[in-house]
């Protein structure tokens, strides 16, 4: 297959063009004028019931956990779940900024999800991220959301307004849900309306930022369908410390639309069926950066004299292109380096089974497949203009699994719940060509020997909830992850300095651990959690430094001739990660007015490496430390909210030689009803316009993250 920048150039019959000035200009007037027009006097009731009606912790129901609804009050592991009403108060541009409140929840890069890039932007927990894939499996209505090559997720094709609730689950205790749930699961669920509603937003502010989304529903009898939309562009700003003038910025535009259907047409059966699109990368989108991405997904549930039967499944397809390039001493000028194209696409489907068995079981069986294939075809060698040489990596990948659980009430406020699953990967048709463009010829035409691998896994915790304010949970678990094709077949080439080499021989990672832990419920409004955990994982994949040239260049296995001062690492297993910590969270609502919460996780991880340089190191990008506090003010007229998060030290490499020292951001808020449904709005984030590092190589080059960043819009619900 050919790849090129014009395939990346389609544009959806829906999308408007945010660059042009009319779209600009038509943005900023409207949120000008609906501020001051509308009398600012007039208070919203639907704000102020949406602050009284914020939903605590421990009464709502999830799925994430045991692929069943139950309340969070009767699980023997820890989550967490934000709904509707605190994301229609909170001032997130995307999933990630919605989620940061949560201790232990991190993104590889830490910093906006307006800013980070697919690859920086993957989900851990408890300190197990880091790698060039996520140890997390993130679910869209409990189908896999990611990349199927990668595990990648553009957040952006998932907008706020089409959110129902965010489910988190840390640790292995979501084996459930098979391979890439090793560290946890992010269940994001959408909209199911009741009743007809709209919802719009736009804003504008600094780095050039605009944005226009909203949702729409609809309900005639036992049929609703929503659609969804989200436009958005910044200018960015330039991430390098040591910028020179050939640095660019780093801007970035987004467009997607999703829509669901769900028709009841009985009590006991209904049918869905959701799906969307996004293109994303620096605009012009279609230039040296593009992302998109298809997909689809539908399913039935059935309840029946013999149980509930559950039949769901998805299919996508990605396409990703980019051009990196390299710059001279100073940075004054570039050139290309090489263009990249990766298109993948998957399809799955599970299939399950619940029924409650003598009063007191709630049995649980199914089995789930998947299939994705993908490719790398990478070009470089640029003479006048035009790449002279190609290399082209790919293969496919088996998922399937098999699980039983049963979740049983065993009286005087005693609850259990046991899982066992089975699962198969296999990985094959791995292929890899190295050719000559001008003259075409082969270099090297190479296949990969086929892998297969069965695990078995099992969780299995007690919660006893000893009175109505106390509970009690703990748990142990095996969870395992096989290597995504990203990181068996895709080498990492970075302008900065670095080569990463895939590695096609890579085994899966096995997770063993257990946590133990407590929830303080008050009346005066206080819900306290507090969680110890222990994990170890085995065979774990980390980038592994072989070497960096010195003031020469010099050839460095497996990554070739390497230019002087870069560093050449790859993929590999290492004995293992071993982290014990601890995680807690307060929040206290004292009243209607005031709602002040706080977090902190504590995840030493450390590599477990014998006879290697990382040995005992901390692992990569791993902060011990991470404290987040917020504070909302509600009086009638406003809402007020303050959060920061401290981020501890970490380490941009596994031999801990290059170090990224702590930093703390705060953002603020301020939500005023408008009247007639509609909210005024304007957030900061970086409040104190910090400069902090999310990246650095071994020669100094630093990316950073985003500064101090401004802006205003109006929400509209009806």
């Amino acid at each position: 297959m050919r790849f090129s920048q014009s395939q990346g150039r389609s544009m959806h019959p829906f999308t408007v063009d945010l660059r042009s000035p009319v779209a600009v200009w038509a943005v900023r007037l409207a949120i000008t004028a609906t501020l001051v027009a509308l009398p600012l006097t007039r208070l919203s009731a639907q704000a102020a019931d949406s602050a009284t009606a914020r939903p605590k912790a421990l009464g709502a129901i999830v799925i994430s956990a045991t692929r069943t609804e139950q309340e969070i009050r009767s699980l023997p592991t820890h989550v967490v779940v934000v709904g509707r009403p605190a994301i229609a108060l909170s001032a997130a541009a995307t999933v990630p900024d919605l989620l940061r409140k949560i201790p232990g929840f991190t993104t590889r890069d830490y910093q906006s999800g307006l800013v980070s890039r697919p690859s920086q932007s993957m989900v851990s927990f408890r300190g197990l991220g880091g790698s060039s894939a996520g140890r997390a499996l993130v679910l869209l209505d409990g189908v896999p959301a990611g990349d199927p090559f990668s595990g990648w997720l553009d957040w952006g094709r998932i907008p706020l307004p089409m959110l129902e609730s965010a489910e988190v689950i840390r640790g292995g205790g979501s084996m459930i849900w098979g391979s890439r749930s090793l560290g946890g699961v992010v269940n994001l669920r959408t909209i199911s309306p009741r009743q007809d509603e709209l919802h719009l937003m736009l804003e504008s502010g600094s780095l050039g930022t605009m944005r226009a989304a909203g949702s729409g529903s609809i309900r005639r009898g036992n049929l609703s369908a929503t659609l969804g939309a989200d436009g958005w562009r910044t200018d960015g700003f330039v991430v390098l410390r040591q910028a020179g003038p050939a640095d660019e910025r780093e801007s970035t535009e987004n467009r997607a639309l999703t829509g669901k259907v769900t028709w009841d047409p009985s009590p006991s059966l209904q049918v869905w069926s959701a799906g969307g699109t996004f293109d994303g990368g620096q605009p012009p989108i279609g230039s040296d950066d593009v992302q998109r991405f298809d997909e689809g997904r539908g399913g039935v549930r059935w309840l029946t004299p013999y149980g509930v039967f559950t039949l769901a499944g998805f299919a996508n397809r990605r396409y990703a292109f980019f051009q990196s390039w390299s710059y001279n001493t100073d940075r004054s000028s570039r050139t290309p380096q090489r263009t990249t194209g990766t298109p993948a696409h998957s399809a799955g489907a599970s299939l399950q089974w619940t029924r409650t068995a003598f009063g007191r079981h709630e049995l649980t069986a199914g089995a789930d497949l998947s299939l994705a294939s993908g490719s790398v075809a990478e070009r470089s060698v640029f003479v006048d203009g035009a790449t002279t040489r190609e290399r082209k990596v790919g293969g496919a990948q088996e998922l399937s699994g098999i699980f039983l659980q049963d979740a049983a009430d065993l009286g005087n406020g005693w609850r259990m719940v046991a899982s066992v699953r089975s699962d198969r990967v296999r990985n094959q048709d791995g292929r890899r060509v190295v050719r000559t463009l001008n003259p075409p010829s082969v270099g090297s035409d190479s296949t990969f020997a086929e892998l297969a691998t069965n695990r078995f896994t099992y969780s299995f915790g007690l919660r006893w909830q000893q009175s109505d304010w106390l509970g009690w949970r703990s748990s142990v678990y095996e969870a395992f992850r096989a290597p995504s094709m990203y990181e068996m077949y895709h080498p990492r080439f970075s302008s900065r300095g670095t080569v990463t080499e895939a590695n096609s021989a890579l085994q899966p990672e096995r997770l063993r651990g257990g946590e133990v832990g407590a929830d303080l419920t008050l009346a005066s409004g206080l819900i306290a959690r507090v969680t110890a955990f222990t994990n170890r994982v085995a065979s774990p994949i980390m980038d592994v430094t072989i070497g960096t040239a010195g003031a020469q260049a010099e050839v460095i296995a497996p990554c070739g001739l390497m230019p002087a001062r870069q560093t050449c690492g790859q993929r590999q297993n290492v004995a293992a990660l071993r982290s014990n910590g601890i995680e807690t969270e307060l929040d206290w609502v004292p009243n209607t007015t005031w709602d002040v919460n706080a977090g902190y996780a504590f995840s030493p991880t450390r590599v477990r490496a014998p006879g290697q340089p990382a040995d005992g190191m901390q692992a990569i990008r791993s902060a011990r430390h991470t404290i987040t506090a917020g504070l909302m003010y509600s009086p009638r007229w406003a809402t007020v909210g303050i959060d920061a998060r401290r981020i501890g030290p970490r380490f941009d490499d596994d031999l801990n030689t290059v170090k990224l020292d702590g930093f703390t951001l705060i953002a603020l808020r301020v939500n005023r009803p408008l009247g007639r449904g509609m909210t005024g709005y304007i957030k900061v984030e970086n409040l104190l316009d910090e400069e902090f590092e999310i990246a650095r190589t071994r020669a100094g080059l630093a990316d950073l993250g985003a500064p101090r960043w401004i802006t205003a819009g109006v929400r509209a619900a009806w």
